[in-house]
């Protein structure tokens, strides 16, 4: 039962009358000078001791249910008037878990959902790269362009909006002699955002691979995409005789590298290069042969070389590289142990881009044999649908 203030003497139904000390709490019938009326049917709350008398406070018993504004009360002395029970608060904490229970995975759902369109968005505008880059010189970005040098994702650059960053490359010096600008500098289209941030620098193994000099580890920035390199026996998948759609260019030194394609001699600086591989080359269809996709990195090998190493070393061909078809499944979680394996983050596909500058999610449990189709650029194959 609720119980309206009456605001007596502007001190919101509180009394002080004398001679009241025999009061008990119940009915009582007072007169209210200040109103010039009798005021009865009061119930007496509290009763206590004060200067000049005792202070009572009354309350009119309200036979509605109507709600009293919290500037009418006086709630501290009202301690018969109580809150939730435990047993209620029990029952809406554990009805707002249920709740979020149900919510959370969707909520999730619906942020992967959206990352995996923005990998598949980066992929798409390095296919654009790729188109821009064979329109200007007439053919295909290698893997690398000279052994030592820098790979397919500098080569890149300037048609992805990047011209001043690749300025910063001197094309003539190997990976291990360019300045930090050129080789810690991210670009967003290089990183999946399922996987990690867009400013990520290898932490060890970028060194000079060589026996005629050495280095300790210089830095760059990784990746989460590689080109492919097709499919073969070791030693041979990224090398001038590798069947992918990029392979490592033709070049020129001086002083002259002997024999041709091998270790660049030191201080050499490359004069000239090209590339072996065009539209031309990719005789099985530019819709039926991959070009770049998400490159397998177990979670503990991140930024390592040459698992992870830089994106910009043409030295480490895992670096920049990956190899699909037999031998090469697509890795079906982060933490499976290959090296030169295309993988994804996201679950149950992976991404790729196709010569025609076509986006796919490859289903990982894809057969050995069709996806060496697809990564093989001149098999000379058929490809069912999938």
């Amino acid at each position: 039962m609720l119980y309206e203030p009456l605001g007596l003497q502007g001190t919101q139904s509180i009394l002080v009358l004398r001679d009241v000390a025999k009061m008990r709490v119940g009915k009582v019938s007072v007169v209210c000078p200040s109103l010039c009326v009798e005021v009865t049917e009061l119930v007496f709350l509290e009763r206590r001791a004060v200067a000049g008398g005792t202070q009572l406070m009354v309350g009119k018993r309200r036979e509605n249910r109507e709600s009293v504004s919290n500037s009418q009360w006086d709630w501290r002395r009202f301690p018969h008037i109580h809150g939730f029970t435990l047993v209620e608060l029990l029952v809406v904490i554990g009805t707002i878990g249920v709740l979020l229970g149900l919510l959370l995975p969707a909520v999730q759902a619906s942020r992967e959902s959206a990352r995996q369109t923005q990998c598949l968005n980066h992929l798409k505008q390095i296919g654009l790269a790729v188109q821009n880059f064979h329109a200007q010189r007439n053919e295909l970005p290698p893997s690398r362009n000279y052994d030592h040098y820098t790979s397919w994702a500098f080569l890149l650059l300037p048609h992805l909006e990047q011209a001043a960053l690749s300025d910063e490359w001197d094309d003539s010096l190997k990976y291990y002699y360019q300045s930090d600008a050129a080789r810690l500098t991210a670009i967003a289209p290089y990183f999946c955002p399922s996987r990690r941030d867009a400013n990520i620098h290898s932490t060890r193994g970028d060194d000079i691979l060589s026996p005629y000099e050495t280095s300790g580890h210089v830095p760059g920035i990784v990746s989460d995409y590689a080109c492919s390199a097709g499919h073969g026996p070791s030693g041979v998948w990224n090398w001038i005789y590798s069947n992918g759609a990029f392979i490592m260019g033709e070049g020129i030194t001086d002083p002259e590298t002997v024999p041709d394609g091998n270790f660049a001699p030191p201080n050499a600086k490359l004069v000239t290069w090209k590339s072996r591989t065009r539209f031309a080359s990719l005789t099985d269809g530019t819709s039926h042969t991959i070009i770049v996709g998400e490159k397998h990195v177990r979670p503990s090998r991140q930024g390592v070389a040459p698992e992870d190493g830089a994106i910009y070393n043409g030295d480490h061909p895992a670096n920049f590289s990956r190899c699909g078809g037999p031998g090469y499944p697509l890795a079906r979680f982060p933490t499976d142990r290959f090296q030169t394996n295309f993988g994804s983050y996201h679950v149950g596909g992976c991404n790729f881009v196709y010569a025609d500058g076509s986006v796919h999610v490859v289903n990982v449990d894809i057969s050995t044999d069709l996806l060496g189709r697809l990564t093989h650029r001149n098999d000379h194959q058929v490809i069912d649908a999938f």
